[in-house]
């Protein structure tokens, strides 16, 4: 169990930390026993990190390494989003580099892509009921 100094002042919290399955892309295990751990917050990259459990429609990849099945079996085991992966990798990027999380920025690329996302399907939308464009050019014959 890894140990480090606390300084009045610090947040901490306690959390399960997770493996990933050998030969199974975005499945996760638990630690043996579920180890709860206590962690500085500042460390953790995904509070409530979100996995659908195997299931009829969520089995495991038949590739999977016998190992990792019996593991997967006797801990549980649960898919993270390719969303979620993703976030995962480029939140672990920036911190490596020292990129602090600018909120004020991420607020406006949301707000960018929100509108993005608005504008697109009003043009679908607009381009699918026949309506012609007020711009597009009349051809004379």
């Amino acid at each position: 169990m890894e140990e480090f100094v606390v300084h009045k002042g610090d947040w901490l919290c306690k959390g399960v930390w997770l493996e990933k399955l050998d030969g199974a892309r975005n499945w996760l295990t638990t630690t043996i026993n579920m180890q709860e751990r206590v962690v500085r917050l500042e460390t953790v990259l995904n509070a409530n990190l979100e996995m659908r459990g195997t299931s009829f429609n969520n089995p495991l990849p038949k590739r999977l390494k016998r190992n990792s099945a019996l593991i997967a079996k006797d801990r549980g085991s649960g898919r993270m989003s390719d969303d979620d992966d993703v976030f995962l990798i480029e939140e672990s990027r920036n911190r490596e580099c020292g990129n602090e999380f600018d909120e004020e920025l991420a607020l406006n690329v949301r707000q960018q892509e929100n509108e993005a996302k608005v504008w697109q399907q009003a043009k679908y939308v607009n381009h699918d009921s026949g309506e012609e464009s007020d711009d597009l050019c009349e051809s004379s014959i």
